[in-house]
């Protein structure tokens, strides 16, 4: 190996290809790379002294580069390892320089980054790594560690390799750019977080977070989070509130006892997510899913009858994770699926929301009557029997009469908004009386917008 001896400045100007051994810099020794220089230092670098550079320069190393001492490229520079670098003194990239490194890189003293990192293998920071005003790339083709001894943040982040397992939180204050690569976190309970003006961009099958993601501020939020290996992104399409700080994360699979309201059919319980209200005023948003194949929302066993077609995918939210879930979709909305995003008509408010299978509303109206209820029923709505019906004109004549086996009436009325909302709870309402359990027979007259006119017969079953 070459040595620069005891005060010794070497000055590399214009194009240098330096030995075959490498270059060891002695403490106490200068090397000085000029503006405008191309370096190559076949083998590895070892500074002990000073390593200056004065950018633009252009400097690589065949092998390792191994610093004890003060080492700076200057602004506007590349330097390119090929091999590992270690840091055990003091280093500067320059403003706007990026480092190549194509193996790991180990620091444990002071590193300062004010331009871009970029990893083929591991990141091991024990000292002090101050790179919030730089970024990294991870590009290496298999798993890469970044562990570091505190919490860590970056201008930009950018992910375009196989996988980055990160062991501290994480800052963005530019943007996260995810091309290919999933970023994961080895303990749950740490996250990413997006400052306010920082952007993400990206995100697919290949490219996600497998985390939670913490966003800052209102307007336009994407969350390109997965879970298990499945991208399933979410977005905020226009968060309103005062100054507030949210995050959201993927999970699976949905408790197979949660429960759902009569505005959905059933609820898919692969995945759901968790919006969490960290600070501020957090006042809702139109919310659009990713919906995946996996979800087989085709093969959902309907849990309940219907009041309308329940033939579309819609998001249902819920105050806990157990349910009730309710829709998110109106009714009268025909398509929920733009883009292959499925896209709330109402603001997401509550902390748990999934995807299910939800009502649509045929242009030409619906009617549902229930067929069978009882005052022991769990849930109030199968405590007794109302007229769900959707499109009607409510100026035209109404009717909905229930008779006992003999022929006589025992509930009547005239009044749509009363059947719809109190309905027939089993008294007899000339006796005042409960009936007995049984079959009952309804006759029911109603007309839709469309002048369509209902006038039928059905049957009911009380159970007591």
């Amino acid at each position: 190996m070459q040595k620069a001896g005891f005060h010794i400045v070497l000055f590399f100007l214009s194009t240098l290809t330096h030995g075959q051994i490498g270059l060891l810099n002695n403490a106490g020794s200068q090397v000085t790379v000029n503006e405008g220089s191309t370096v190559t230092i076949n083998g590895t670098l070892t500074n002990q002294g000073d390593f200056n550079g004065n950018g633009p320069s252009e400097i690589t190393i065949s092998n390792d580069l191994q610093n004890g001492g003060s080492l700076e490229t200057g602004d506007q520079s590349n330097l390119t390892v090929e091999g590992q670098l270690s840091n055990t003194g003091s280093m500067n990239t320059g403003v706007s320089s990026s480092y190549f490194i194509g193996q790991s890189f180990l620091n444990s003293n002071q590193f300062f980054n004010t331009g871009l990192l970029v990893l083929g293998e591991d990141f091991n920071n024990t000292g002090t790594y101050n790179g919030v005003q730089g970024s990294l790339e991870l590009n290496g083709p298999q798993a890469q560690l970044v562990n570091s001894n505190d919490s860590i943040g970056f201008v930009d982040l950018i992910m375009n390799g196989a996988e980055g397992i990160f062991n501290v939180p994480v800052g963005v204050s530019g943007s996260l750019d995810l091309i290919n690569g999933i970023i994961r976190f080895d303990d749950p309970q740490n996250e990413i977080w997006i400052l306010e003006n920082a952007q993400v961009f990206g995100g697919s099958e290949n490219s996600f977070v497998e985390a939670r993601m913490v966003r800052v501020g209102t307007g336009f939020r994407n969350f390109p989070v997965g879970v298990n290996g499945t991208f399933a992104l979410v977005e905020l399409e226009d968060v309103m509130g005062t100054s507030p700080v949210y995050a959201i994360q993927a999970f699976e699979p949905l408790p197979s006892d949660a429960t759902i309201d009569r505005t959905l059919q059933a609820v898919s319980p692969l995945r759901y997510w968790i919006l969490d209200k960290i600070s501020g005023e957090f006042m809702g948003s139109i919310l659009r899913v990713r919906e995946t194949p996996d979800l087989a929302l085709e093969d959902l066993e309907p849990v309940q009858n219907a009041e309308a077609e329940f033939n579309k995918p819609v998001i249902a939210q819920s105050d806990t994770l157990e349910g009730d879930y309710r829709t998110m979709n109106d009714f009268e909305t025909v398509e929920s699926t733009v883009d292959g995003l499925i896209v709330s008509d109402s603001l997401l408010s509550s902390r748990f929301f999934a995807i299910g299978i939800g009502p649509t509303i045929p242009p030409d109206g619906v009617l549902f009557i229930p067929n069978t209820f009882s005052p022991l029923a769990s849930d109030p709505e199968d405590q007794v029997v109302k007229v769900y019906a959707e499109r009607i004109d409510e100026t035209a004549e109404f009717s909905f009469r229930i008779f006992n086996r003999a022929g006589l009436m025992v509930f009547e009325t005239n009044d749509f908004v009363e059947a719809n909302t109190i309905g027939w709870s089993g008294m007899n309402s000339r006796t005042g009386e409960e009936v007995p359990g049984g079959n009952y027979t309804y006759t029911i007259l109603l007309t839709f917008e469309n002048g369509r006119t209902i006038d039928e017969i059905g049957s009911i079953s009380y159970v007591r």
